[in-house]
C-alpha cells in the first residue's frame, strides 16, 4: 500500500486498539508515546492518482508541523460541523489527532490537507497540477473526515459487544447509515471539493486584524462546548440591511410563501413574538419526532448548554452579534413552540431538517403531507 493508506489503517488500528483497551470514552492520549504502533509500516509510494505525490507533500516530521500562513484545519467549516454533530465529537476528535501526531513518521493525514491546499491555491501552477491537488486533497479531506466519524462511532455504545463491554453490535456500515446527514456531508466533498480549499478573503491577509476587538477575539478563540466551539461566533438571524423578498408582511418572520390553490406556507426562522403572530395570521390562535430531528433538536440542546455555561463563566456576559440577553430568551425551536401550545395556540410541532448538504428526499415530501393528513 501506499504512504497515504498505509497511515490511514495505521490510525484506524490505533483507534481500535485504544477503544478496546481503555473503553469509552474515547480520550486525549496524554502520552502517545505509551500507545504501542506494533509492527513497522510500508514505505512504498502512494499509488492512487499518481504515482509520485510532490515531496513537499510527504510530512515527515513531528506532531508540531504546521503550515506557514494563516488558514488552519479547522478553518475548513465541514469538519467543525461533523465534530458538533455527535454528542462525544470534540472529545472522540482530539483523541483522533493525538494518534494522527502519533502515526505521522510517514505522513500528517490533516497536514496532508493543508498542503494539497496550498498548492491547489498557488495561481502560477499550470491548471492541471492544480486539478490533481484538489483531487487529491478533497481525498485526504474524505479520509479525516471518515475517521472523524469512525472514533465518534467507536466511543459510542454501538461498538460496545464487538470488545466485550456490552450488548451493542452494530456495524459502522450501519451505524453510518442512520446518519444520513453525515452521508451527505460526505458527498459534499466529492461534488464540490473546491469550495472546502479555496482560501477566504478574510484569510488572505492573516495580518491585519479584521476584528479590531481583542476582547471578542479571545472570546471566540477560548470557546470549547461541544457545539459553541472554539472559532464559532453566535449572530442573530435578524440584521440591518436584510432584505425580505415575502409577499406577507408579518413583522419578526422573515420570507413569508403560500404554495398557489393550497393551505401550505413556508418561512425562515422568525423570532418568538413572530411566531405568534404567524400563527395568529392563521388562525391557530389560542382558543414526536424521529431519527434525525431528534439528533438535529438534541444539537440544539447542546448549544443551549454551550451558552449557558459561558454566560455563567463570563458573570452573566454572552458575546453575541446584535443582541441584547434575556435568560427566558435562550430556548431551542421546540421549546419554543412547547411554550406557544401551552400558552393555548392550536398547533403541532413537527421537525422535518433540510439543510444545504441534505437534498430534499420523497419521504420529506411525504412527511409533511403526513403531517397534513393528520
Amino acid at each position: 500500500m501506499g504512504i497515504g493508506r498505509t497511515t490511514t489503517g495505521t490510525v484506524t488500528a490505533c483507534l481500535l486498539k485504544l477503544r478496546i483497551d481503555c473503553g469509552r470514552p474515547i480520550r486525549v492520549l496524554h502520552d502517545a508515546s505509551n500507545l504501542d504502533l506494533g509492527g513497522g509500516m510500508s514505505s512504498d509510494d502512494e499509488s492512487e492518482g499518481q504515482a509520485h505525490p510532490p515531496a513537499s507533500l510527504v510530512l515527515k516530521s513531528g506532531p508540531q508541523t504546521h503550515t506557514s500562513d494563516a488558514f488552519g484545519i479547522n478553518d475548513i467549516l465541514l469538519l467543525c460541523k461533523i465534530t458538533r454533530v455527535f454528542d462525544n465529537g470534540v472529545e472522540c476528535r482530539e483523541a483522533l489527532d493525538a494518534i494522527i501526531d502519533r502515526c505521522s513518521a510517514l505522513q500528517n493525514i490533516r497536514q496532508a490537507v493543508l498542503q494539497y491546499r496550498k498548492l491547489f491555491n498557488q495561481q502560477h501552477n499550470e491548471p492541471r497540477e492544480r486539478k490533481v491537488a484538489l483531487n487529491r486533497g478533497a481525498e485526504y479531506l474524505e479520509r479525516y473526515f471518515r475517521l472523524i466519524a469512525f472514533a465518534a462511532y467507536l466511543g459510542s455504545e454501538a461498538f460496545d459487544g464487538f470488545c466485550g463491554q456490552g450488548e451493542s453490535r452494530m456495524t459502522f456500515k450501519d451505524w453510518l447509515h442512520q446518519r444520513p446527514e453525515v452521508q451527505a456531508m460526505k458527498w459534499s466533498i466529492r461534488l464540490r471539493p473546491g469550495r472546502f480549499f479555496t482560501i477566504p478573503e478574510e484569510l488572505r491577509a492573516p495580518h491585519e486584524s479584521q476584528h479590531g476587538d481583542a476582547v471578542m477575539e479571545a472570546i471566540v478563540k477560548d470557546r470549547n462546548g461541544s457545539v459553541l466551539g472554539k472559532g464559532s461566533i453566535l449572530k442573530m438571524y435578524f440584521f440591518p440591511g436584510q432584505r425580505t423578498s415575502s409577499h406577507i408582511q408579518i413583522h419578526g418572520v422573515p420570507h413569508v410563501y403560500k404554495v398557489d390553490r393550497y393551505p401550505i406556507y413556508s418561512m425562515a426562522t422568525p423570532t418568538i413574538a413572530g411566531s405568534k403572530e404567524m400563527l395568529t395570521y392563521l388562525g391557530a390562535k389560542q382558543t414526536s419526532k424521529e431519527g434525525f430531528a431528534k439528533r438535529v433538536e438534541h444539537l440544539e440542546a447542546r448549544l443551549k448548554d454551550d451558552i449557558q455555561c459561558e454566560i455563567r463563566q463570563s458573570g452573566g456576559r454572552m458575546l453575541l452579534h446584535r443582541e441584547e440577553y434575556n435568560p427566558t430568551s435562550n430556548q431551542t425551536p421546540a421549546e419554543v413552540y412547547a411554550c406557544l401550545k401551552y400558552e393555548g395556540y392550536d398547533i403541532t410541532y413537527r421537525r422535518i431538517p433540510l439543510t444545504r448538504e441534505k437534498e430534499v428526499l420523497c419521504s420529506d415530501i411525504d412527511a409533511i403531507q403526513y403531517c397534513k393528513d393528520e
